[in-house]
């Protein structure tokens, strides 16, 4: 279930979704990542739910938004790797992988899509 809002007299809408609470979650962490992103482009111009709000407008545009994810995708390696959620068949899981791992994951899941 999706629907969407009549068009505000400022020109936004509200979208309302019915997902799975692991799907909610993953979007609300990007939701907030490209948040952070802006944040450092946008200044303190902007109150947080604002930039959350404009954040989720990119997850319209998936190729702009893998290039600003990408952009700002640190190579730098720390001594220690973070531990990276990723989504299996029972749930959400821990494990651990570089970020250049991730960076050719991201690039090779753009490229399969690019050619279908």
């Amino acid at each position: 279930y999706v629907k969407l809002s009549r068009t505000d007299e400022l020109g936004y809408r509200h979208v309302i979704a019915r997902i799975t609470a692991g799907d909610a979650a993953w979007i609300d962490a990007m939701v907030q990542r490209v948040a952070d992103i802006l944040a450092q482009t946008h200044g303190a111009d902007h109150h947080i739910n604002e930039l959350r709000s404009m954040a989720f407008g990119w997850l319209a545009r998936p190729a702009d938004l893998l290039k600003l994810l990408l952009d700002h995708t640190s190579t730098h390696r720390p001594h220690r790797h973070p531990p990276r959620l990723t989504r299996g068949r029972s749930g959400l899981r821990t494990v651990r992988s570089s970020v250049a791992s991730r960076q050719r994951e991201a690039r090779s899941y753009h490229a399969r899509r690019a050619s279908e």
